[in-house]
């Protein structure tokens, strides 16, 4: 039997709350999105930078290399923080999007934000990890009720670029998406990928162009999504085995409650629609 402590040594992690912070699957050594935590006989994942759960789910059973885990809960059963009240707080800090490293970082990626765009906004110091650090902050709302539900934080170097942090969620997502465009202008049409560069690369289509756009930030996240009374779908599907599958799955089921479904994703693999739309500009 294991104490928390000892798998965290043995696994490149570290021990808050109860859980052990671990880098996610494909993430750099420093990084410590993805939460491990003791539950029954076995464990919970959770990944703050949006990876897919299957992904999460099979990168910890490689580590366990197949054996069995039983894990020690003596001092082990601080219960998970309630980090929405710190999201809310983070994006309230935020300043508008327009003529900041946002705008920048877009315009570098080949895309830009819808002009009514009110849920990204930028923040100067924020807070990603133990580090703080110029980010794009985006606000998550519910599809069902549009309560803002956590934010998602990306990394942005002084010079508009990308920085070397690892994006990643604050609070429980749920069924939370990020409205590029407004609710309340979303009747007809919508466009939806897994990642905010990705959705807003739709704009590129030409039988797109300015319809609305939301991101779902990960396949786990648009494998659940549905927008009921909408005549069209546009989904931009990751190519990758979890980014297909995902984009299939909420295809499907927008299908079968009548919404006409089309997917859009790039030949080569591992890459998306804004690898495909910055192919074509380079």
């Amino acid at each position: 039997m294991m104490n928390l402590h000892a798998l965290a040594k043995q696994w490149g992690g570290e021990v808050c709350n109860g859980e052990i912070l671990i880098p996610g699957p494909g993430h750099s050594p420093n990084d410590r999105s993805l939460s491990v935590r003791p539950s029954g006989e076995g464990f919970v994942v959770h990944s703050f930078a949006g990876d897919h759960i299957k992904d999460c789910l099979d990168h910890v059973e490689g580590l366990l290399g197949g054996q069995p885990i039983k894990f020690d809960l003596k001092q082990n059963d601080t219960p998970r923080p309630d980090n929405k009240p710190k999201a809310l707080a983070i994006w309230a800090e935020s300043q508008p999007w327009q003529g900041s490293l946002v705008e920048t970082y877009l315009a570098g990626r080949g895309v830009a934000l819808p002009p009514d765009c009110v849920d990204v906004r930028f923040n100067p110091a924020c807070p990603m990890g133990r580090e703080i650090v110029p980010a794009m902050v985006a606000l998550i709302r519910s599809v069902s009720t549009l309560e803002p539900l956590a934010i998602h934080r990306t990394h942005l170097n002084l010079d508009g670029t990308k920085g070397r942090l690892d994006r990643m969620a604050l609070a429980p997502m749920a069924d939370g998406v990020v409205m590029l465009t407004p609710y309340n202008r979303v009747w007809m049409d919508l466009g939806i990928g897994e990642g905010i560069e990705t959705a807003l690369s739709l704009q590129a289509c030409p039988d797109f162009g300015n319809k609305p756009i939301w991101a779902a930030l990960n396949a786990g996240q648009l494998s659940k999504f549905f927008l009921p009374n909408i005549d069209r779908l546009v989904i931009a599907a990751d190519h990758d085995p979890a980014g297909v599958r995902a984009a299939l799955t909420c295809g499907q089921r927008a299908a079968d409650q009548g919404t006409e479904v089309t997917l859009i994703a790039p030949t080569e693999f591992k890459t998306d629609l804004n690898d495909l739309l910055k192919g074509a500009a380079s």
